[in-house]
């Protein structure tokens, strides 16, 4: 009961800090500035007039019922004979030789942005029922989050761009301030494009699953796939040939060493309704790769795909000793045989103008190559745990263990256009049965406080990947203060 007051306490509280509100400003490609607005006005003076006299004064003058006087004798006067002609070519430059596009890229000043998030969450936790415990007091958890980020984007002339972004967040686990992107953009005439530094790379198009992206540091999240990933400190290289593109990445070491580059061309290809890609990741000590990815439509529905071939792989394995005398298990490594993944997947997004509904859904399959025989990990789990203890076998390595995996997602943004914004969100592990699956309900209270309330549930045997002791049911609430957008 404490900790419910507790809660409300906090909602409370972030409802009278909020009576001056915090103004969201647009992100770095929505902001002009001020030299930018000048540069509006004086071109909407150019076309309208800037001292009052946009219309004529009189009726007559305004409604000419002299039809040669108002639209011309002939077709040139009207569409560009002389200087009075409807029709003019315009010039695109500013009077100086610059154009207006370039213009309106370059930036006086650097742009700065911050996104902020405070919450309290609130988290009641039943473990699995058993024979010998049929009845479970729930756990209790309540913890308070921090999180947001700053970026700073700078543009001194159109061919180039310098953009720093470094996220925050108190984990005791984690430093309070890590830089996330760091990267110069530069051109050679409009013809070639760079981008050097610390920075997300686009590589691979699922949703939930992605196998084809082997080069970001950060791993995709399939409870939260929009967000951003840590990216490797790179040189991409990027030839645009009408609408298909051509990439080269210099890819360094997670630490940012440069003794082992990884090479990473890629090409994509429009072919109708369609884009093809093809890459493939090159690097001393780690398993070459090959990758394909597609991504069309049909009607209003997404849809992607991903295929990668390795030779070898970076993981570590158990296997069942062979040898006499041997342990139960052995930790090997396979470099030398093929290792495939494949995924697809659909999405849709429905929005009605009238603003009732905004409803998306996603639905993903993904067959992981790596992966254990069915029932392997279960049956093994007590001398796998000693291998993990003993460091022979890392957590990683145990990571995605199953063949067969899929996920499904439905939303449905300010239903009814109220306040509430209810999802669906399910992922499985085929292979072993386990799983999880969330409900929430999100509500906006009050400006930027909004709050959720959810019920998670993992089931599956017990040793299963969702749920190694067990299903658990957890009920949750959450209230929290701040913005993903910029500030």
């Amino acid at each position: 009961m404490r900790s419910v007051l507790l809660v409300i306490a906090f909602a409370i509280t972030l409802a009278v800090a909020s009576s001056t509100p915090l103004v969201p400003r647009a992100s770095a490609q929505e902001v002009l500035s001020a030299d930018e607005e000048r540069l509006f006005v004086a071109v909407e003076d150019g076309l309208f007039g800037s001292d009052g006299d946009t219309f004529p004064s009189g009726e007559d003058e305004l409604f000419e019922t002299d039809d040669e006087a108002l639209f011309g004798s002939d077709e040139d006067d009207l569409f560009g004979g002389g200087r009075g002609g409807l029709l003019q070519e315009v010039d695109s430059s500013n009077g100086d030789g610059v154009s207006l596009v370039d213009e309106l890229l370059v930036r006086d000043r650097p742009e700065v942005g911050l996104t902020y998030r405070l919450a309290l969450q609130s988290d009641w936790v039943w473990p699995r029922v058993t024979p010998s415990s049929p009845v479970r007091v729930p756990e209790h958890r309540l913890g308070l989050q921090l999180n947001g980020s700053i970026f700073v984007d700078a543009r001194p002339r159109p061919d180039f761009r310098l953009f720093a972004k470094a996220r925050a967040e108190a984990n005791p686990s984690t430093p309070l301030l890590q830089l996330h992107e760091l990267f110069a953009d530069f051109n050679l005439d409009e013809r070639v494009f760079f981008r050097g530094g610390k920075q997300q790379i686009s590589w691979g198009v699922g949703y939930f699953f992605s196998p084809a992206d082997i080069v970001n540091i950060g791993r995709l999240d399939p409870e939260n796939p929009e967000a951003d990933r840590e990216g490797p400190v790179a040189l991409k290289v990027n030839l645009p040939v009408g609408s298909n593109n051509y990439y080269v990445h210099l890819i360094a070491d997670r630490d940012g060493a440069t003794s082992h580059l990884a090479v990473a061309p890629k090409a994509e290809v429009v072919l109708g309704g369609s884009e093809w890609g093809l890459g493939a990741y090159v690097r001393e000590r780690k398993a070459p790769r090959g990758m394909v990815t597609l991504s069309s439509s049909w009607g209003p529905i997404s849809l992607f795909g991903e295929g990668v071939l390795s030779y070898g792989s970076d993981k570590r394995f158990v296997q069942e000793a062979t040898g006499p005398g041997s342990p139960a298990l052995a930790v090997v490594r396979r470099t030398d045989e093929p290792f495939a993944h494949a995924t697809f997947g659909a999405r849709l997004a429905v929005t009605d103008p009238q603003g009732r509904y905004s409803v998306s859904a996603a639905a993903q399959y993904a067959f992981n190559g790596e992966g254990y025989p069915p029932g392997f990990l279960a049956e093994n789990g007590d001398e796998i745990q000693a291998l993990v203890n003993s460091g022979a076998l890392s957590p990683a390595d145990l990571r995605n263990s199953g063949r067969h995996y899929a996920a499904l997602s439905l939303g449905w943004t300010k239903a009814l256009n109220s306040r509430y914004s209810p999802n669906l969100f399910w992922m499985g592990n085929l292979q072993d049965g386990s799983g999880m699956a969330t409900a929430t309900l999100g509500v906006d209270l009050w400006q930027e406080i909004d709050a959720s309330i959810g019920l998670r549930r993992t089931y599956g045997p017990i040793g299963g990947e969702f749920a190694p002791g067990g299903g658990e049911t957890t009920l949750f609430f959450r209230v929290s203060l701040g913005s993903d957008r910029a500030y």
